[in-house]
């Protein structure tokens, strides 16, 4: 099994697809602590400017899946685009070979000497996988050997394309491409560290989320994405905070888990923001979940004395 994800094998371009959700993972609901911000702001785009001693900067909250109507953006983003010196990512996904992915893959997102998920999840949530599995039209065979994590993401991108998101089409991609050989591009994390932060997790919270995965109908599934989009189209904010940040009582594990895979990220999404800043004019391009909210990446920059406007 490991020749064949070296050799190139349709595994490897799974693994390449599985990366933008990982970029982006499908939320899961918080705790009822978690406030949303209230500031006064206009609808328009996910942008933003942050006032530097070195100049400008941008931050655009970025969907990493797109349709074909996303295109061409708004001017104010192109822009701001051309403005900037640096491009900044999550990630630089174009830069990951297949090598680099096998090794990531072999390392973070399989089961230890290929075990069936069957010894990782309880009997109730592998007959759930199995459905979903047949929902989508895969087999239990063909992905048994993945992690509980990457099972998860797995079938979440495969809801996305099924509700016709592209990955070719997220906002990243298209800067990584307008930007390669062009400006310098630098990562706030890593592809490396993305997968980490997922193989890390838990086992008891790494269920949950393949759990929390499985438990949403198709139906259910689209209608948020079909959301996601119509927010970020439109600039909507609160209405990707309503997506992103529910209300209500909630198990104290979800709010471990939203803390690993987006809080405790925007905080050192800041730190490295912050470090850039220093260099001139960038671009910022991260996922929009990251900006939202009371400790998102906006609100953590106004709590360290900048001033942030939105475009």
């Amino acid at each position: 099994m490991l020749e064949q994800l070296r050799k190139g094998s349709p595994l490897i371009r799974l693994l390449i697809a599985v990366l933008f959700i990982i970029l982006f993972p499908w939320p899961a609901p918080t705790a009822g602590n978690l406030a949303v911000a209230e500031y006064p702001e206009e609808a328009g785009c996910f942008l933003w400017e942050v006032e530097t001693e070195a100049g400008p900067a941008y931050l655009l909250g970025s969907i990493h899946l797109g349709t074909e109507d996303l295109y061409p953006l708004p001017a104010k983003i192109e822009e701001a685009y051309e403005k900037s010196s640096f491009l900044v990512v999550e990630a630089n996904i174009l830069a990951v070979d297949d090598e680099e992915l096998f090794s990531l893959a072999s390392s973070f997102a399989i089961n230890p000497g290929f075990q069936s998920v069957e010894q990782y999840i309880s009997p109730e949530e592998y007959g759930m996988l199995l459905e979903v599995l047949a929902e989508l039209g895969l087999e239990i065979r063909q992905v048994s050997f993945f992690r509980p994590w990457f099972l998860a993401d797995m079938i979440a991108h495969t809801r996305f394309v099924k509700a016709g998101l592209n990955p070719d089409l997220g906002i990243d991609r298209y800067f990584l491409q307008r930007a390669s050989g062009k400006k310098d591009i630098l990562e706030l994390e890593s592809v490396e560290f993305q997968f980490m932060l997922f193989s890390e997790l838990p086992p008891e919270l790494e269920r949950l989320y393949l759990r929390d995965i499985l438990a949403s109908g198709g139906e259910e599934f689209e209608e948020e994405i079909r959301r996601l989009l119509a927010s970020w189209q439109t600039g909507d904010t609160g209405l990707l905070e309503e997506i992103l940040l529910p209300f209500g009582k909630k198990d104290a594990a979800f709010h471990e888990l939203y803390d690993r895979l987006i809080l405790q990220r925007n905080r050192g999404m800041v730190v490295k923001i912050e470090e850039y800043m220093q260099k001139g004019t960038v671009f910022i391009v991260a996922g929009a979940a990251h900006f939202v909210g009371e400790a998102g990446i906006v609100e953590l920059l106004r709590k360290r004395g900048y001033t942030v406007r939105r475009l």
